[in-house]
C-alpha cells in the first residue's frame, strides 16, 4: 500500500495512537489474532503464542517481547502505528 494513504491526517497528533491495554487486548484475544498477528509478522517477523493472560509475543529465535516494547515499536512508526489503529477499530467500532 502506497504510504501515506488518502485518509491519513498527519496532523491527527496522537489521534492514531493506541493505548498498552488495547495493544495487550489485540494481541491476547483469539478473535483479533486473525488481523493482528499478520500485521506483526510482516513488519518485525514476530509470532503471536497462546492467548489470555498466557499470550506472548515470540522474536524468530524464540525470544519474548514484552508488549512494552512491542506498544514502542509501533507508536514510534507513524504508519505501522496508523495500519494497527485501523486494525483495531475495524473491530471496535
Amino acid at each position: 500500500m502506497p504510504w501515506p494513504p488518502p485518509h491519513y491526517y498527519p496532523d491527527r497528533g496522537n489521534g492514531y495512537r493506541l493505548r498498552l491495554e488495547e495493544l495487550r487486548r489485540l494481541v491476547a484475544k483469539s478473535e483479533y489474532r486473525s488481523a493482528v498477528a499478520p500485521l506483526l509478522k510482516c513488519w518485525f517477523d514476530y509470532d503471536i503464542l497462546g492467548e489470555g493472560e498466557n499470550a506472548a509475543v515470540l522474536k524468530p529465535n524464540g525470544d519474548v517481547v514484552t508488549l512494552d516494547v512491542l506498544h514502542d515499536q509501533i507508536q514510534s512508526d507513524p504508519e505501522k502505528q496508523y495500519y494497527l489503529y485501523q486494525c483495531a477499530m475495524n473491530f471496535w467500532r
